[in-house]
């Protein structure tokens, strides 16, 4: 692609994104509990851009001539994005959008709760892998498997946790 066209598809994707978030609050009454969470819905909103700005200077970089490791940007830039959406996981409430959906965590506040809790804790530690790895591996065909693995474990993770958790709940 033309770097001039490519400098403005990122943003435009993130423009999207922000108008998507923009009406997320309005759109049912679960939903409007993200609202009265200004500071975490704010870190949400902006989480795009955190991961666009990287997109789009790899894609524009190289066009441009730039011969610094753009290919480190978007892993760190990922890892930047778990590592924030895991500090504001935990403090999500209930909503039909943005979390971790499944039937357990849909159907029980509490299991939501403490499934949201752990699975911050599982996205801080895989965001400072993903980051990690982004700096300190020397290859950077190492970077799409690291990804990978962490964002898979994560989900696989999260979704035990809320699965034995509703079965606990149910037991009791």
């Amino acid at each position: 692609m033309h770097p001039f066209p490519a400098f403005f598809v990122a943003p435009a994707i993130a423009t999207v994104i922000w108008l998507t978030f923009l009406a997320i609050p309005h759109l049912g009454k679960r939903s409007a509990a993200l609202a009265h969470m200004p500071r975490t819905y704010a870190i949400l909103w902006a989480l795009p851009v955190v991961i666009t700005v990287p997109v789009d200077l790899v894609v524009i970089g190289p066009a441009l001539g730039w011969s610094w490791a753009t290919l480190r940007l978007v892993p760190a830039a990922v890892g930047v994005l778990f590592i924030l959406l895991g500090n504001v996981m935990g403090k999500l409430p209930p909503n039909p959008f943005i979390g971790i959906r499944n039937s357990w965590t849909r159907a029980d506040d509490r299991v939501w709760d403490q499934t949201h809790r752990f699975g911050g804790w599982v996205f801080l530690i895989g965001g400072f892998v993903i980051l990690g790895s982004a700096l300190l591996v020397p290859r950077e065909r190492v970077f799409p498997p690291v990804v990978l693995v962490v964002a898979l474990f994560a989900a696989a993770l999260c979704t035990a946790k809320s699965w034995l958790l509703a079965r606990d709940q149910r037991q009791r």
